[in-house]
């Protein structure tokens, strides 16, 4: 497999290498048994990290890995995606689930903590959801350009809900208003509606005047896009006869439903929504899961300038990347892990400190993409 772009992660080989690709994970016995991959897709949602959302580089460099590691027939593999994403791309999000169904008979996606917005939308299109205890996905908002501000961006959800707040406050007040004007004053009910309308239409003129037409249209076409796309995916997983129908209320209620972006939807709110959810406690491999992730975590607190994991592994890798013996050194998160002590590679790769050089992505990334990366949501 082509070197990871990011971070080297716990038990990776010093020299940035990787261990031999095995053409199945396990020997079958000779029984008809399931290749198991592991796709490590954890995000830190900085704009400097040109992998740092789901975006188009992002798809590119995951396609290409799972080109060079997954050899075995689509309805022989199944693939287990570890998610940590703050969202980005609704599009690229969508592109990557339709690449990764097209590799496997099953996918399951395993959040230990977090998969916003279109990260979401992303393990709609997976079999089954698993979820740690505080784990959360999110609305299904998008993203749009400020139209004033350069590089910053603003939800989607937020800018459509504003402009049917003022409709709704324009509309109640009018008629609780006019109600009581007509009360206390016996005039017609024509007339006391007409005025009161004209009066509603001043007051909120200022607020209506800074509402720019052009972003509330982006905005629903935005919101209209994650929409359809849930559809599709939701209705493309292999799931039992009994439940393969689509709920039109499940992508209604993440679209619309939920007041903010960053509103929590917990392991017990997604299994409310007939979603899929099982409990990271019941995941064969959660404690590795949890412990790359908690590498990662550590890593990204310890340095901002951290970066992405991206990885595909065998499962055989993923057990030797992640093996127990080396775990305990790896995954000491003190504030010694950034010290240049002049130590060996070994020292390094033990003390958990990521050795692959920032150079590398530029292998996968142009210039200027890395200068302006895709904004994160």
């Amino acid at each position: 497999m082509p070197e990871s772009p990011q971070q080297q992660v716990p038990g990776a080989d010093a020299g940035g290498g990787t261990p031999r690709r095995s053409a199945r994970n396990e020997a079958d016995n000779g029984e008809s048994q399931l290749s198991r991959y592991y796709v490590v897709l954890y995000q830190t949602g900085a704009r400097q990290d040109p992998f740092g959302d789901l975006n188009q580089f992002v798809v590119h460099y995951l396609q290409k890995n799972l080109s060079a590691v997954v050899t075995t027939p689509a309805e022989d593999t199944e693939i287990d995606l570890w998610l940590d994403s703050p969202g980005g791309s609704a599009s690229a999000a969508y592109k990557l689930a339709l690449i990764l169904r097209h590799r496997c008979r099953r996918l399951r996606v395993v959040v230990p903590d977090y998969a916003k917005s279109a990260a979401t939308l992303l393990a709609l299109g997976c079999e089954e959801i698993v979820m740690g205890h505080g784990a959360e996905l999110g609305p299904l908002d998008a993203q749009i350009e400020h139209p004033d501000r350069e590089g910053v961006t603003i939800s989607a959800l937020e800018v459509a809900k504003a402009f049917e707040f003022l409709g709704d406050f324009a509309k109640d007040y009018a008629i609780a208003g006019g109600a009581e004007v007509l009360e206390w004053t016996q005039l017609p009910r024509s007339d006391v509606l007409r005025e009161f309308l004209r009066f509603t239409a001043r007051f909120l003129q200022p607020a209506i005047a800074k509402l720019d037409p052009h972003l509330v249209y982006r905005a629903r076409n935005q919101l209209d896009l994650a929409h359809q796309y849930a559809e599709i995916l939701l209705a493309s997983r292999r799931l039992p006869s009994g439940r393969r129908s689509v709920k039109q209320s499940i992508v209604d209620h993440l679209v619309r439903h939920y007041p903010v972006h960053e509103f929590l939807i917990s392991r017990d709110e997604a299994a409310k929504l007939d979603l899929p959810v099982s409990a990271i406690e019941e995941y064969e491999w959660h404690e590795k899961a949890t412990e790359l992730h908690n590498y990662f975590r550590s890593r990204l607190f310890l340095d901002r300038a951290a970066d992405s994991i991206l990885e595909v592994w065998t499962e055989h890798e993923m057990q030797e990347q992640l093996s127990d013996d080396e775990s305990d050194d790896a995954t000491t998160h003190n504030g010694n892990a950034n010290q240049d002590d002049g130590g060996s590679n070994e020292t390094q790769e033990r003390s958990g400190v990521p050795t692959v050089p920032a150079a590398q992505a530029a292998d996968e990334v142009p210039p200027n993409a890395q200068e302006s990366p895709p904004p994160a949501q």
